[in-house]
């Protein structure tokens, strides 16, 4: 069998002192939760990519205030094992993963409640009788399966199969639901008091940058400091590990950003209730943002697979970071306007005119 040479790997070595134990356990607890597989003499390792690459950084950091020492290498190969043999580790730690939360549903009766669940909302929906406090208490029910499925498919980098079945499930119950008024909207004061204020003139005037190959929550923050930070605010999409920083620049979902993810906010909501803003409309866009990015269906948004779609495609057409944002501003502005006044139909301009987007990057290639 040949090598599958597009495939690469991060290894994560370390050493702690024997003392204090919790330190130990805690770093073992955070390598189960981002997928981690040991192999031996505390090295262990995950696929190569951006995310994984910084998920080892955070542990390295935490192994280091520890006083202990961490190495983090990239491979194109292990020594004394065959790629497939690796992908098997993930496989078989991934399924044991599902069949425990098999287990634990079967134990809950979670299986039977489901379909319950479903017959339920399908017979209120016919009625007519689904109303907001019945439609809260069955998304409660389903947000218990959710977050468990969702934190063994964040770290599934193979797609072990036996996942399918519980993800058919879930894309089942939720679409019944998405129908109804009663998903969540907003975040509670609580959440936001997390977070501390900022004010807009603090951050004008100063270059952002972010890692390359952009997506949702990243195009979704660019147009949110274009269109109501900084019109002028130029932007750097780097590879953090090849790449020197830009000195000065404010940095953003990525590793030691000054905004990234917070909790389970993602880094759109993050600047957006930093800012304290109090417009609904980025409140959608938020609830959006947060569901593409997070995939964990809270706000059950039913705009957000389309959305994802229209954004990758749009980055196949584009030759670079700075294209790709610059063709995603319409789709933003289109969204604002929308959810800004969703009942009002557009008014055509008679004739031809010529606009002019507000807000612009940093372009680093012609056309």
């Amino acid at each position: 069998m040949k090598r599958d040479k597009s495939l690469r790997w991060l290894l994560f070595i370390f050493q702690l002192p024997a003392q204090p134990s919790k330190a130990r356990v805690s770093l073992w607890r955070r390598l189960q939760k981002i997928g981690a597989i040991g192999l031996k003499n505390s090295a262990y390792v995950l696929p190569f990519s951006q995310e994984t690459i910084e998920d080892f950084q955070w542990l390295k950091e935490e192994v280091l205030s520890a006083r202990g020492t961490a190495q983090i290498f990239t491979a194109n190969a292990v020594q004394g094992m065959k790629d497939e043999e690796i992908r098997g580790l993930f496989l078989e730690a991934r399924s044991q993963d599902y069949k425990t939360l098999g287990e634990e549903l079967g134990r809950l009766q979670l299986g039977e409640e489901l379909g319950r669940l479903q017959a339920r909302a399908a017979r209120l929906l016919r009625e007519k009788q689904l109303n907001p406090a019945a439609a809260s208490g069955l998304a409660e029910q389903l947000e218990r399966l959710q977050k468990q499925y969702q934190e063994i498919k964040k770290i599934d980098f193979f797609g072990a199969p036996q996942g399918s079945v519980i993800e058919k499930q879930i894309r089942s119950l939720r679409g019944r639901l998405s129908a109804t008024e009663s998903r969540p909207t907003g975040r509670t004061p609580s959440e936001q008091g997390k977070l501390a204020p900022l004010s807009i003139p603090s951050l004008k005037g100063k270059p952002w940058v972010t890692r390359a190959n952009i997506h949702i929550d990243r195009l979704a923050t660019a147009w949110l400091v274009l269109r109501f930070i900084d019109p002028n605010a130029p932007f750097t999409f780097i590879d953090p590990q090849a790449e020197k920083i830009p000195p000065g620049s404010i940095r953003f979902d990525m590793f030691e950003a000054e905004f990234g993810h917070t909790g389970d906010l993602c880094t759109f909501e993050t600047l957006l209730w930093r800012l304290g803003f109090k417009d609904r409309a980025l409140t959608e866009i938020a609830e959006i943002v947060h569901d593409v990015d997070l995939k964990d269906g809270k706000f059950f948004r039913e705009e957000g697979p389309g959305l994802d779609r229209i954004l990758s495609g749009l980055g196949r057409l584009s030759r670079n970071d700075h294209e790709h944002l610059q063709k995603s501003l319409p789709i933003f502005d289109g969204l604002y306007s929308f959810f800004k006044e969703p009942g009002k139909r557009p008014k055509r301009p008679q004739g031809t005119t010529k606009t002019r987007l507000a807000g612009s990057v940093d372009q680093q290639s012609s056309p």
